[in-house]
């Protein structure tokens, strides 16, 4: 915009003596005063920033595991770092912040242990004792590394943090450069030098990881106020932390089911309760009317303007009083659909079905007063506005039009699941949660345990949507879909076989049971594989109309990828990072003759839009032949293909 801007790299920053600022936006401190505003309504005066550091039901919360929507503490292995640890103070909370990164990951169960018992810590050098105690003799922060530096080998300042600088650049030179110096610093303070150069090693190895505690400090405290606001204030800081989330649908829901467990109710919107944002209502939270789509800020904020004067009697008196600003039918259309009329006795479809005369009629009342132009019969009878609008006799529409709606517009369901009524054929099937499923690709992109493995064998159950199909060079259907349950989403690759067999129940909003692979990639969202289909059947269904699969259909935890013989050596093969452009891919199998060639080749052709060559490496011959040049290589192609052949059989080249 006219602006001149300048803009270097900050080791140029630095050598023209310039200071560099890194400034951090964090919607946390949003959603603490958000959280604030709700409390101050109920309690005066609150004032987060005069709570005490040591209350004990925060510290419970932390330690109990139930962090969700807690600062800093949402995955699934800080979640049990902090169960293990159980955290006491504030100071274990910054430890765990600062150790929980790659480097410092590896000194968490040393720091654990001794946290246990930290009369069983030894400190080799004594004068390390004041240094490291509060951290259990475990070096966590770049202030102990600039401590150690000087209080060992007596050091400044100003050296001690240059040497800091240069290690959390990871400026290997300059730290090799100030060990002798370190060693002799040590010896002229009467320090043995075997275990002055083992320490030096030690901070070697570590300091390049070693976090600032003033920055883990900050951020532990952000962290311990979240904490008690959901111990102590849950529906205030709920309500906070989703407004922050209204864009991300995904999210509300996970916020929404947590909100289930610990027994808050998230109430459906209302014209006459429903605030600008998430709000509290008694013991529960009321959806906001922003969350609502096609309701703008502006629209929102003439909503309870008008609502100052007195609630709405009814949509006449809705219509009438709203007519005075801008309004249009998108907007009554979202506010029926998401149910916001229901407390005032209407049912949605006579609202539906007749709300535009109404609209229509105070609308162009309201431009014949702005022309000038006068009602006459309005002015003989005052009391003819007023009068009841004859709505159409029709019946509600189904809970299944209902809840799709309410889905359209907010993303949720208010008035149930379109699974209810299907639970006894769900609890046959044991399916595993898709929130588990969400949880552990999430623990797998951080390169935690996860719960469940890339690759294992899963049943889950759930709503089908947003079908996408797609015809193969063989001329083959196969889709991709959207399975949704009450916990959360996930996409679904369909292949032409089980297609095939499955064609009659894959359709938008069927109830189905997919047994199938569940897979992770680092670069895309989670997806399962399907391998069978079925669909559910009600409640009201006889006992042998609800089958399983065919075979045992409930095998969580079982790995059916496997390889097939020990990782063959190959310095030129590269790491799965994502759909690779160009490059080889090389198959090995016993024989060319091989019954599982047929399926790759059938593979290959599907996803046939891309620039990888396949070859096949036949192990009797030891040839290569190329059966491909045009493969997409995507986390689904080499999901198969391991479930195929195995992964030490699939080596990709670029």
């Amino acid at each position: 915009n006219g602006a001149v801007v300048t803009q270097y790299d900050m080791d140029t920053i630095a050598m023209l003596g310039l200071l560099k600022f890194d400034f951090l936006a964090l919607r946390y401190l949003t959603i603490l005063k958000d959280a604030e505003r709700i409390v101050r309504e109920q309690v005066p005066g609150f004032d987060l920033k005069s709570v005490g550091l040591e209350d004990a039901a925060t510290y419970e919360l932390i330690s109990s595991g139930a962090t969700e929507g807690v600062f800093q503490l949402e995955s699934a292995g800080m979640t049990r770092m902090l169960t293990d640890l159980k955290p006491k103070c504030i100071e274990d909370i910054i430890a765990s912040i600062a150790l929980y990164r790659p480097g410092p990951m590896d000194s968490i169960p040393r720091y654990i242990e001794c946290s246990r018992h930290p009369e069983s810590v030894r400190y080799e050098i004594p004068e390390l004792k004041p240094i490291l105690e509060p951290t259990y003799g475990c070096i966590v922060y770049q202030e102990q590394v600039i401590s150690i530096f000087r209080t060992v080998a007596g050091y400044s300042l100003g050296h001690a943090d240059i040497v800091r600088r240069a290690i959390s650049k990871k400026k290997a030179g300059v730290m090799e450069a100030e060990k002798e110096s370190f060693l002799q610093g040590a010896e002229a303070n009467h320090i043995d030098r075997n275990a002055a150069n083992r320490l030096f090693e030690d901070m070697a190895s570590f300091a390049s990881y070693a976090f600032n505690k003033s920055h883990a400090a900050a951020y532990a405290v952000i962290t311990y106020r979240t904490a008690y606001m959901m111990a102590h204030y849950a529906q205030a800081y709920f309500a906070a932390l989703m407004t922050s989330v209204m864009d991300n649908l995904g999210k509300l829901a996970e916020y929404i089911a947590d909100c289930s467990k610990r027994g808050i109710r998230v109430l459906p919107p209302d014209i006459n309760a429903s605030q600008m944002n998430f709000s509290v209502s008694g013991s529960d939270i009321r959806f906001g009317l922003l969350a609502l789509k096609n309701i703008g800020e502006g629209f929102a904020q003439n909503i309870l303007e008008e609502r100052r004067q007195g609630p709405f009697t009814s949509f006449e008196d809705f219509s009438r009083r709203m007519s005075a600003y801008t309004i249009n039918r998108r907007m009554v259309e979202a506010l029926i659909m998401a149910g916001c009329f229901d407390s005032l006795g209407l049912y949605r479809s006579r609202l539906l079905a007749g709300y535009e005369p109404v609209l229509e009629a105070d609308l162009s009342r309201k431009r014949s007063n702005l022309s000038g132009q006068i009602d006459l019969f309005s002015i003989m009878d005052p009391e003819s506005e007023k009068t009841a609008y004859k709505w159409p006799e029709i019946p509600e529409i189904s809970i299944k039009e209902k809840l799709a709606m309410e889905k359209a517009v907010s993303g949720m369901y208010f008035s149930g699941h379109l699974l209810d009524g299907y639970g006894r054929h769900m609890a046959k099937l044991d399916p595993v949660p898709l929130s588990r499923i969400l949880e552990s690709a999430a623990q797998d992109k951080e390169g935690e345990n996860a719960d469940i493995a890339d690759g294992t064998m899963v049943t889950v159950t759930g709503i089908l949507g947003s079908i996408s199909s797609k015809t193969t060079k063989k001329n083959e259907r196969m889709a991709f879909a959207r399975l949704e349950d009450k916990t959360g989403e996930i996409e679904t690759v369909i292949f032409p076989k089980v297609y095939e067999k499955s064609a009659a129940i894959i359709r938008n909003d069927a109830p189905v049971a997919i047994r199938g692979t569940v897979q992770f990639d680092a670069e895309e969202d989670p997806k399962i594989l399907a391998d069978q289909i079925l669909e559910l059947k009600d409640d009201e269904s006889g006992e042998q109309e609800m089958t399983g699969f065919p075979e045992q259909s409930v095998r969580r935890g079982e790995q059916i990828v496997k390889a097939t013989d020990k990782v063959r050596t190959d310095k030129n093969a590269v790491p799965y990072t994502g759909t690779p452009r160009g490059g080889k891919l090389f198959l090995r199998l016993p024989d060319p003759e091989d019954p599982r060639v047929p399926k790759i080749r059938n593979l290959t052709e599907i996803f046939n839009e891309g620039t990888t060559a396949v070859f096949l490496f036949d192990e009797k011959t030891r040839e290569y032949r190329c059966i491909c040049r045009d493969l997409v290589y995507e986390p689904i192609v080499r999901t198969e293909l391991i479930h195929l052949i195995g992964e030490a059989n699939v080596v990709f080249r670029p």
